[in-house]
C-alpha cells in the first residue's frame, strides 16, 4: 500500500469493523496483501484508532500515526540493569545468554545479544575488578572439572548416565581443551591430563589444578598434599603441580615445588603472582 493513500486506510478500518470482513477479503477489495492488512490493523489497534476516529482525522494526522517518521519514532532502547546482571551471574547456572533472554522477554525492542555483552564488558571494565596478571608463554596449564553435571540419555531405555566435563586452558594463549567422563575418579582425572597434553603437543612448566580430590588429598592454604598418582604423573612428565589456594582460584602459592625428573635430576621452580 502506498503510504499517501489514506483513503485505503479508512476503507480497511471500515471493512474490518463495520462489515466484519476477513483480512483476505479486505485485501481483495482494496488491492493489498493479507500481511499488509494485518500490519495496518495491528498499528491502528495499538494506537487506539478505529474507523470513526480515522474518519475525523486529517490525512497528515492519520499518516503520522500509521506511518510515523523513523527519525522521530526512534526511541532509546531500555538499558539493562548491570548491577542486577552482575549479581545474578554469581549464582550457579546463570549465564549472560540466560539473562539476555529474560531481558528481551521484558523488552522485545531492547538490545541484541552482542550489544548486551558489550554493555556488560564495559561495566566490568569501569569497575576494574580484575587484576592484570602477567603470564609467560608455555609456563602454566590450568585444569579443573567445570560446570554442572551433564547427562547422557539412552534413547532406547531412557536411562541417564552422568557426564563430568574436564577443562584445561593454557595460561598465556588461553587455548582450551575439554573432555567428558562418566566419573570424576582418579583414573579419569589422570587420563584427562594425558589427553590434554597430547592435544597441546607440548608440556607446560607448571600445571595449576583446582583443589579437587582427584588432585589434592590434603587441602592446605600454603602446603597442599598432592595425590600420589597425580604426583607420579607429574614426575613422569617432568612438570610441577601448583594447586590454587582454597577459595582463591585467582591467587596462587609462592612456595617452591621440587619435582624429580626421569633422569634423576631435580628441577626447582618458583611461581610468583
Amino acid at each position: 500500500m502506498r503510504r499517501s493513500n489514506t483513503v485505503k486506510i479508512r476503507e480497511i478500518l471500515r471493512l474490518s469493523e463495520i462489515e466484519n470482513m476477513s483480512n483476505n477479503s479486505i485485501g481483495s477489495c482494496v488491492g493489498c496483501s493479507h500481511n499488509t492488512i494485518k500490519e495496518l490493523l495491528e498499528k491502528t489497534a495499538k494506537a487506539g484508532i478505529n474507523y470513526n476516529k480515522a474518519a475525523q482525522m486529517s490525512d497528515d494526522e492519520l499518516k503520522a500515526i500509521v506511518y510515523p517518521d523513523p527519525i522521530n519514532a526512534a526511541l532509546p532502547r531500555p538499558e539493562p540493569d548491570m548491577t542486577y546482571i552482575d549479581r545474578e551471574l554469581k549464582k550457579r547456572g546463570v549465564s549472560l545468554m540466560l539473562l539476555w533472554t529474560e531481558y528481551k522477554t521484558a523488552y522485545p525492542d531492547g538490545l541484541q545479544y552482542t550489544q548486551f555483552c558489550e554493555r556488560y564488558r564495559d561495566y566490568i571494565g569501569k569497575r576494574k575488578i580484575t587484576m592484570h596478571i602477567e603470564r609467560k608463554a608455555g609456563e602454566k596449564l590450568y585444569t579443573d572439572w567445570a560446570g554442572d553435571v551433564m547427562y547422557l540419555t539412552d534413547k532406547a531405555t531412557g536411562d541417564q548416565t552422568p557426564a563430568y566435563l574436564f577443562v584445561s586452558s593454557m595460561g598465556y594463549s588461553g587455548m582450551p581443551y575439554a573432555e567428558a567422563f562418566t566419573s570424576k575418579c582418579k583414573q579419569s582425572y589422570i587420563t584427562a591430563h594425558v589427553n590434554a597434553l597430547k592435544y597441546y603437543g607440548a608440556l607446560p612448566l607448571i600445571i595449576v589444578p583446582d583443589n579437587d580430590k582427584s588432585a589434592v588429598t590434603k587441602v592446605s592454604r600454603y602446603d597442599p598434599e598432592i595425590n600420589r598418582t597425580y604426583y607420579e604423573m607429574a614426575e613422569h612428565y617432568g612438570v610441577a603441580i601448583l594447586p590454587a589456594r582454597p577459595a582463591k582460584p585467582k591467587d596462587y602459592h609462592q612456595n617452591q615445588i621440587i619435582i624429580k625428573k626421569q633422569d634423576g635430576t631435580s628441577n626447582s621452580r618458583k611461581d610468583s603472582r
